[in-house]
């Protein structure tokens, strides 16, 4: 059986302070987990061991260490693995809103009521789940979509306002479920779901695209049927 340990992570305390200043933390509902993800994107497996996030508030205090199992793992090529964060600190308390730094990611808790974080960036051949989570949102159908741009994006009524633009890809990505699987569908009992994954061909030339993601919650009691809407993600293809 697999021990665990608290891993007292000492090098990353200079990298972790000198990201405090970042921008653009990404928004993040209150209460909802916080994924890290670890990627391979190259040709070989390599080692790793499965660690849960540590991290830090704005003034680079810790709130809490990562605990790690007592082995390592085999990562295939193009595979991801993801961690969770449950917003709690050292004495299993939820923390208040503020920006917290998740293993050196800036995240805004308690900045949004809907949030979405891809899990490791879209690569050629290879499959990318994206998480969603929305507060109050348990068993809500919700439709997530890509398009190019998030410029005018799309009013859908009643003071909803989908962030993103009508495009191509748009309807690609809620039509398409060879390439967006899981784009449509419904959140789970604590209002999450990590189903939509996008799967790109083995193609190198889409290396480099960038384009948007955001989703919307439905509900038949909402006067439009549209409830609420996330802000938008930009993501890259690497």
């Amino acid at each position: 059986m697999h021990t665990f340990r608290l891993v007292v992570l000492l090098a990353l305390a200079v990298p972790l302070r000198s990201q405090i200043l970042l921008p653009n933390p990404i928004a993040w509902p209150l209460g909802c987990p916080v994924p890290s993800t670890i990627e391979n994107n190259t040709t070989q497996a390599f080692t790793y061991t499965y660690c849960t996030p540590t991290v830090t508030d704005q003034f680079g205090q810790v709130v809490t260490w990562g605990i790690c199992l007592q082995a390592d793992l085999l990562l295939p090529p193009g595979e991801t693995v993801t961690s969770y964060w449950n917003q709690t600190d050292l004495a299993g308390q939820q923390v208040p809103p503020g920006i917290y730094h998740v293993n050196g990611r800036p995240f805004a808790i308690g900045n949004a009521e809907l949030a979405l974080a891809p899990l490791g960036a879209p690569h050629p051949g290879a499959s990318r789940s994206i998480e969603l989570c929305a507060t109050g949102g348990a068993g809500l159908v919700y439709a997530l979509g890509a398009s190019f741009s998030a410029g005018a994006g799309i009013s859908l009524g009643c003071g909803v306002h989908l962030p993103i633009d009508f495009d191509w890809l748009l309807v690609e990505s809620v039509t398409n479920a060879a390439v967006f699987p899981g784009f449509v569908g419904a959140l789970d009992a604590d209002g999450r779901t990590a189903a939509p994954t996008i799967v790109l061909p083995p193609v190198p030339w889409l290396a480099g695209i960038t384009f948007q993601l955001a989703f919307v919650t439905l509900n038949q009691a909402a006067p439009c049927g549209f409830e609420r809407a996330s802000g938008a993600v930009q993501v890259t293809i690497q």
